[in-house]
């Protein structure tokens, strides 16, 4: 009898360690070092909700330096005070040709790179003298021996009047003085030009040159998805009477959605010195630097120029029906 309870707790004893081996066989740690389980483990993580970081940039106000979110608006500083026999202008970005910042357009007084803004100021007895580019005769320009400039477009080319553009602005209506800002654009071929003829009444050793630009095409930055486009003083050279002024380079930003109002502002050219008598200001086209390869060259749309100077400036030249096209 008492072998036979020895047998029986033995026989427990071996099936309790069996059943004990096999459980432990057929359930893997939870901290297995397998690698297939490391892998499950990462693969079936949350995925991280944090945002990413809003890049910074530098933002410089008269020697004042900050960093500045992408994307903000700047607060407008107080105008300097000028020096004696200037007039402050505005506040120009030396980092970007010499645009002048609009700090009233909410299209425009947007932090997009960095930014170095010093005090722009004319002589105080400057006359503001704008010339607009619209009213060039026949867009002033020969090309291919053909009066007007072939544009290309996506849908084509224009010549002439064809390349007056027009935004509307809905102040006045369809009919008033004020509803269409109109410019020239579609100048994208190599070798279009844009021509203004003016008469002075007298030299001017110290005149300021402005120009008023926008974009419409541009290519996609790829880390922040804006469209941008640029020019310099040798894709785009701007001559005074035969000589080249070196203005930098400049790149657009702030290029809207087709169809949507263009934003232009003001570009500091530079210092020119002007003729008693006829003075010759041009802009040329001098670049193959495609558009998301369908315009077969960079350009900016130019809606004006404006000549700062002591003088009496008249352009008889200038075709008021060119407005309408034909």
């Amino acid at each position: 009898m008492k072998n036979i309870k020895k047998k029986l707790v033995l026989m427990c004893s071996v099936l309790l360690m069996t059943i004990t081996l096999f459980s432990c066989g057929n359930n893997e740690p939870i901290n297995s070092s397998n690698s297939d389980d490391k892998n499950s483990a990462t693969t079936s993580a949350k995925p991280s909700t944090a945002k990413p970081q809003a890049r910074k940039y530098s933002v410089t106000i008269n020697n004042v330096t900050t960093e500045v979110t992408e994307g903000a608006a700047l607060t407008k500083p107080t105008d300097p005070v000028a020096p004696e026999g200037k007039l402050f202008y505005g506040w120009k970005n030396t980092l970007n040709g010499g645009q002048i910042w609009d700090f009233d357009h909410e299209d425009l007084n947007i932090v997009k790179a960095d930014i170095n803004l010093e005090p722009c100021f004319v002589d105080d007895s400057f006359e503001h003298q704008v010339f607009q580019a619209e009213l060039c005769p026949n867009i002033n320009a020969v090309y291919g021996g053909e009066v007007g400039m072939p544009g290309a477009t996506y849908s084509g080319g224009q010549q002439g009047k064809g390349l007056i553009g027009r935004d509307y602005d809905g102040t006045t209506g369809a009919t008033g003085v004020n509803d269409v800002i109109a410019y020239v654009h579609f100048m994208y071929v190599k070798g279009d030009k844009l021509t203004w003829e003016v008469e002075s009444d007298i030299a001017v050793e110290n005149a300021v040159l402005f120009a008023r630009f926008s974009a419409e095409y541009g290519i996609i930055d790829q880390e922040t998805g804006d469209r941008y486009s640029k020019i310099n003083d040798t894709s785009f050279p701007i001559t005074v009477n035969g000589t080249k002024i070196d203005y930098g380079s400049i790149t657009f930003r702030n290029i809207p959605e087709i169809g949507q109002i263009l934003t232009f502002q003001d570009f500091y050219i530079g210092a020119i010195s002007l003729n008693a008598g006829t003075n010759i200001i041009e802009m040329t086209v001098d670049n193959m630097d495609t558009l998301n390869g369908t315009i077969a060259s960079s350009a900016p749309c130019v809606d004006s120029i404006k000549v700062c100077a002591a003088n009496t400036m008249t352009w008889d030249k200038a075709e008021y029906d060119n407005l309408e096209r034909d």
